[in-house]
């Protein structure tokens, strides 16, 4: 085929990355948020699942150079990258997941960076709030007896996280998503992140969220 004949732009297919934890992750299942990107986008881009349930930003940090490689004269290959971290570095403390807020930044600055670096446009989202009384409920219902009965996540954190997030992302020149402070601005955010849901665990998002 030579040039003359090629595909115009328009029909050729671009390509968006979702990069983030469980929030990503559980995304693409029936009804979440990516499957509906994906769905708006159809025959227009190709979305990629790149959610890596249980992830902190330092983890994704050390996963960012294999998923973004510096390109090689091709920068800004994909149309669309969202990094998405955020809601476990913000665990308790004593949480195998915690990241400390400042070493949060640094690791989410390496991946912000790689992610410009491959995407023509970079949006990276905040941490949702945390609904403490579904949280502990579904504790109990997954522990049992082991359960701790304390909130090892809370909305606090997760928007002490989703600021310095927001920074990150604005001072690399990237789009932020303020999920966090977006959803609390409402007062039925409860049910974004599965209260009143039977299965709900008060941080991942709901159909409704």
């Amino acid at each position: 085929m030579g040039d003359a004949d090629a595909l115009p732009p328009l029909l050729a297919r671009s390509s968006v990355v979702l990069f983030g934890d469980s929030l990503t992750q559980r995304g693409f299942e029936p009804g979440g948020w990516a499957s509906a990107l994906a769905h708006h986008l159809g025959r227009r881009a190709d979305v990629y699942n790149r959610g890596y349930g249980g992830y902190n930003a330092r983890w994704a940090s050390y996963l960012a150079p294999a998923l973004f490689p510096d390109p090689s004269g091709a920068p800004g290959r994909h149309l669309l990258v969202t990094v998405w971290f955020g809601a476990n570095d913000a665990a308790d403390a004593g949480e195998r997941a915690h990241v400390p807020l400042e070493e949060y930044a640094r690791r989410l600055e390496r991946v912000v960076a790689r992610a410009r670096r491959a995407a023509r446009a970079v949006v990276v989202l905040t941490p949702p709030p945390v609904h403490g009384p579904t949280r502990l409920a579904y504790q109990r219902r997954r522990y049992g007896a082991r359960a701790t009965g304390v909130e090892e996540r809370t909305t606090a954190r997760a928007l002490d996280y989703g600021a310095e997030a927001a920074r990150v992302a604005r001072a690399a020149g990237a789009h932020v998503l303020d999920v966090g402070r977006l959803m609390v601005a409402d007062d039925g955010w409860p049910a974004f992140v599965g209260a009143g849901d039977a299965d709900g665990d008060g941080l991942h998002l709901s159909a409704a969220g």
